[in-house]
Order: structure tokens, then C-alpha cells, then sequence
């Protein structure tokens, strides 16, 4: 193939943003800003799928469609990579059994994929920023909920049924809150130390914490405090605010320990919207994982991601260099 043909039209679906982007595999990253749109949950699956065939058309209007190997989505949730479905994902409306690939292939008559979000990222990270110089490693997003990519012999793990990789419904607490989201497990990862947990867990504890600074920077409404609030919160000093941020780091913290143990991964890497409060939660989960490894030094695999927010575009991207085998 020569230089033109190795373009990729990446999208990356997420619980507020959907984004997409034209990548061409000779490059290190999308070459022009991704086109970005809010999430609609208001009107179902629909729309988040018409969103979705919205930005594959505008980029496929900017690349003649001769030039496009194909459409590699990255979505959340349980995915079936053999039939491009989406099973199950919690953090959309209604996302289940969406034929993801099958509606956009019958739209736009290229080939499509489409992976898991976190499987993509972890795929990003190993492509983009260790070059591929690595076998082993794990990566965490810590968003709306919390999930992980596993690379291992150089190669993603997705497990017997494709669901490798749900460290958010792992449970460290069997007697603590139930999911949020599955409504099935209890003290998982995703109920005490996801961007929602730590949403959640400051609206309650403010309720008997008149004088916290959430009060102020919420104008006394309760539902408009959300990560962002949290987040400036806590740089104030608000004590609801650092204790949120407090139980989500020991939470998590505890979650690595037990992933490192098991698995041994030469890297683990964190990315994901709670990472934008920097130390105020992660010098607290350092400090846990290092407490609590049979070896402390261990701690070092873990590092933050670095390819910010086309994290999802960039992993959809190299999943579509893999399938259409355009890597070198």
C-alpha cells in the first residue's frame, strides 16, 4: 500500500463525548483537531448511533472513500470484536445489542471494527507512546466508570468470551455498596473509586457539611455538583471534597494491588478524566500500592497516560492498523 492508503477513520464513543478523526498510520497522531460532539443520552441508543454515523460522514466528506481502509470504532462496554456488536454497555442509554458495525457498514459501504474503549486505549499507550517496545501492560481508565486493557505477549488479552478487562465491577469490599451501574456487584472498583463514585460520595457527605466550599460553588443545588466542582473543590482545601477523592484513591489503590500481584505487568497506566486531579488523588494511591505490595518498588510500573483526550481515537486507530495489518 502506498502513503494515501493507510487512512483510518477512528472514532471513539464515550458516556459524555463522542469523537472522530482521520489517522493516517504513517503519522504519530491525528493530524487535525477531532471532530467533537456531547454525547445525546436524551433520545436512547438512536441517538447516540446517529451521532456516531454523523462524524464517520463529515470525515468521509474530507478523504475521498478510496483513500479509507476503514471505520474502527472504539466504544464502551462488552463488546463482540467478531461481529462488531456492543453486548452490553452500562453507561449508555439503552446500549445493548447495538450491531454497531453491521449499521455503519450498511451506511457507508467500507469495512468496520470495533473494540472495547479500554482495550483501545491500553492499544494507544503500546502503539504511540512505548513504540511497541513492551509485552506487558495494563491500562486503567478512570472516568465515568472504570475499566482496563490488557496487553500481554505483545498482544491484547480479551479473555474466553471478550470480557477481559472489567476491573471496575472487581469487588473489594463483598459487603460494601452495590454497583451503580450492574446493580449486581457490591463494593466494586466502579462504586467507590470511579469519576461517578467520587460525584456521588461528595453529594452525600455535603448534605451534613454546611460550611464545605461545595455549597458555594454549586449555588446550593445539589445535582450541579459533579467532577469538575469536585475537582476545584478539593484544590480549596474542602474537606468533603479530599475525602472523596481520599476513599477513590484507597479504593483503586487497593484494585492495583491485587492486579499487579496477579499479573505482573512490566507497566500499568492510568488514564482517564479523575487523572485531571493530579496529586490530590494520585499521591494518595501511590502511597497505598506501595504500602501493600509484597514489593514496594514495584509501585514504579505504575505511570499516568499521555495521549490526553484522543486517548480513545488514538487506540481505535492503531486496533484498525493491527486488523488491516498496516503496521510495519
Amino acid at each position: 500500500m502506498d502513503a494515501k492508503e493507510f487512512v483510518t477513520i477512528a472514532v471513539d464513543i464515550g458516556a459524555t463525548s463522542i469523537r472522530g478523526a482521520l489517522v493516517d498510520s504513517l503519522r504519530d497522531l491525528p493530524h487535525e483537531p477531532p471532530i467533537t460532539l456531547s454525547t445525546d443520552r436524551s433520545h436512547g441508543a438512536e441517538g447516540v448511533v446517529s451521532q456516531v454515523r454523523h462524524v464517520i460522514e463529515v470525515l468521509l466528506d474530507g478523504c475521498p472513500s478510496a483513500d479509507v481502509v476503514g471505520v474502527s470504532i472504539s466504544s464502551p462496554g462488552l463488546v463482540d470484536t467478531s461481529q462488531g456488536k456492543v453486548r452490553l454497555a452500562l453507561n449508555l442509554p439503552d446500549w445493548c445489542d447495538i450491531e454497531l458495525a453491521k449499521l455503519m457498514r450498511e451506511c457507508f459501504r467500507v469495512p468496520v471494527i470495533v473494540e472495547n474503549d479500554a482495550n483501545a486505549g491500553a492499544l494507544g499507550e503500546w502503539y504511540y507512546v512505548f513504540r511497541r517496545q513492551i509485552d506487558s501492560m495494563i491500562f486503567v481508565t478512570i472516568s465515568t466508570g472504570i475499566g482496563a486493557g490488557i496487553i500481554e505477549s505483545g498482544k491484547l488479552l480479551r479473555g474466553a468470551s471478550g470480557a477481559a478487562g472489567e476491573l471496575g465491577h472487581m469487588s473489594i469490599d463483598y459487603e460494601g455498596p452495590a454497583c451503580h451501574e450492574c446493580k449486581r456487584s457490591k463494593g466494586c472498583l466502579t462504586t467507590l473509586a470511579s469519576g461517578t463514585a467520587i460525584m456521588q460520595y461528595a453529594r452525600s457527605r455535603v448534605l451534613q457539611a454546611t460550611d464545605s466550599v461545595l455549597w458555594d460553588l454549586c449555588k446550593g443545588k445539589l445535582e450541579d455538583i459533579d467532577g469538575p466542582v469536585v475537582e476545584h473543590a478539593a484544590r480549596l482545601g474542602d474537606d468533603v471534597a479530599l475525602a472523596a477523592y481520599d476513599r477513590a484513591a484507597r479504593a483503586l489503590g487497593q484494585g492495583l494491588v491485587n492486579v499487579i500481584h496477579l499479573l505482573d505487568p512490566q507497566v500499568i497506566v492510568l488514564g482517564g478524566g479523575v487523572l485531571a486531579a493530579g496529586h490530590l488523588f494520585l499521591d494518595r494511591l501511590l502511597e497505598i500500592v506501595g504500602g501493600r505490595l509484597l514489593d514496594g518498588k514495584r509501585v514504579s510500573v505504575i505511570r499516568e497516560a499521555s495521549l490526553g483526550s484522543v486517548q480513545g481515537i488514538a487506540g481505535a486507530a492503531v486496533n484498525g492498523f493491527i486488523h488491516w495489518e498496516l503496521m510495519e
